[in-house]
């Protein structure tokens, strides 16, 4: 009985360490911790277009893929197009977006970096509305001064292509066996 008290404690300890290495890993974000206790997560961009003036000074993560980058006399200007972000707060899917924003960043950013399509996570103040256009439409952008930018490494497409070959990965003694995939083509059988 003494080695199957051994074993459970061994299970509880290793059970106990990978639930604690999930729900660390699960909280990630590039954001640091000591910002992201400022920010208020529940503020969104539809609560800020409709009404601008009640959200002032408050502080929010938004993120979305990159529309535009102006360079100012002292200021980067970027519009994005906001996205609900995801896992480690990195933007979603684009279909879901609720509008765009503008993001003001003291100082140089270069265009060729923060460029169209790239995405990015921003936690910035709100600073209210700024008119403009989108095209030949006129738009109301929610303004946000930012406080930290996180710009996301571009996404590789990788195109699949399936293996020509079937791997049994529990077929004994040959595992993993791999054949190909040709009907009738079994594994080779022990004399």
């Amino acid at each position: 009985m003494k080695p199957f008290k051994c074993i459970n404690k061994w299970v509880i300890l290793i059970g106990a360490v990978t639930g604690l290495f999930i729900n660390f890993s699960g909280c990630a974000s590039v954001i640091p911790r000591e910002l992201r206790e400022n920010l208020n997560l529940s503020i969104t961009l539809d609560n800020v277009i409709w009404k601008p003036d009640s959200y002032k000074g408050e502080k929010v993560l938004w993120g979305g893929v990159i529309s535009s980058t102006k360079n100012e006399a002292r200021q980067t200007v970027i519009e994005v197009v906001q996205v609900p972000l995801g896992s480690y707060d990195r933007p979603g899917n684009i279909d879901e977006s609720k509008g765009r924003f503008i993001v003001e960043q003291k100082g140089f950013l270069d265009r060729a970096i923060f460029a169209e399509g790239r995405e990015i996570t921003v936690a910035g103040e709100i600073m209210g509305i700024r008119k403009g256009k989108v095209g030949e439409m006129d738009y109301t952008f929610p303004l946000l001064k930012s406080i930290k930018i996180h710009l996301w490494e571009k996404k590789e497409e990788v195109e699949y292509v399936p293996s020509p070959f079937y791997c049994d990965p529990f077929y004994y003694p040959y595992y993993p066996y791999c054949r190909p995939y040709f009907p009738y083509s079994y594994p080779p059988r022990r004399k």
